[in-house]
């Protein structure tokens, strides 16, 4: 699933809209060519028609266009990243400025935004189950065996 990100140049510097599967990994792509401090003030889950919502708002703020995707902090957008802010932890509602899009799920399910903490605890949960799974698959594996031996003796 697709976000909405703004991400500001400094305190007061312009905003950047853009859209990402992941705006915290965004936000570390573009921190490294800057050397202002870059800022997340806003993303928000929009799914697959992302990039129709990107382009709307892009047309909305034309006038207000410095250069790319940059565009003068001007009120109104300023506003409008206020007004949508940033998510919380999807797991414990945690209000944490990074948020880390988890990608160990189930295939065909949204990866959820989790905070530090609760992306430790899912990826122990990941690795354990694993572990079973796999103890378990040893386990068949063995008694296949002994009963192959058994049946071969026999």
């Amino acid at each position: 699933m697709s976000w909405i990100y703004m991400i500001r140049e400094g305190e007061s510097g312009p905003i950047k809209i853009g859209r990402s599967n992941d705006p915290w990994r965004r936000l570390d792509t573009l921190q490294a060519g800057n050397a202002r401090q870059l800022l997340l003030i806003a993303a928000y889950r929009v799914g697959k028609t992302a990039h129709v919502v990107e382009r709307n708002t892009h047309r909305e703020f034309i006038a207000h266009r410095m250069i790319g995707e940059w565009y003068a902090p001007v009120d109104r957008l300023v506003d409008l990243a206020a007004s949508h802010g940033l998510p919380c932890c999807e797991r414990c509602s945690a209000k944490e400025l990074r948020l880390h899009v988890w990608q160990g799920g189930s295939y065909g399910t949204e990866p959820p935004a989790l905070c530090f903490r609760c992306m430790n605890n899912a990826e122990e949960m990941r690795i354990r189950e694993k572990e079973a799974s796999d103890a378990r698959a040893r386990a068949d594996n063995e008694a296949r065996f002994a009963a192959r031996q058994t049946e071969r003796r026999n």
